[in-house]
């Protein structure tokens, strides 16, 4: 986030996210994108908004994943934001997919070993 105007825009509009309650994968994916990009302002309230609708980031370890994605070779790219969002879109696929295998494969032991 580079200017003072930018920065309130996107402060305003993350709380009006958290006011109307709103969360959807394409939300969830902005609002990865805009941790990516934001300033501590900007990454605290991002992270504000998803333990507010719930999310457990025990360790911090949804800070560390995000800032492990190789988002420098993104510099200078004027698609930089359309791209995050698609990396994060990918990430959540991803998550997704893996969770339903894990729960697939919970159901799938015998009774006697659960």
């Amino acid at each position: 986030v580079s200017l003072p105007d930018e920065r309130q825009f996107i402060t305003d509009a993350l709380k009006l996210l958290q006011k109307l309650n709103v969360m959807d994968e394409s939300v969830l994916a902005e609002l990865m994108a805009q941790f990516i990009d934001g300033d501590d302002t900007i990454r605290n309230l991002v992270l504000f908004v998803l333990k507010a609708r719930g999310f457990a980031n025990q360790n911090g370890y949804f800070e560390h994943e995000l800032d492990a994605w190789e988002t420098w070779k993104l510099e200078g790219d004027p698609q930089r934001k359309l791209k995050l969002i698609e990396m994060a879109e990918d990430w959540i696929k991803d998550w997704k997919n893996r969770y339903n295998e894990f729960i697939g494969n919970i159901s799938n032991v015998p009774r006697t070993l659960r």
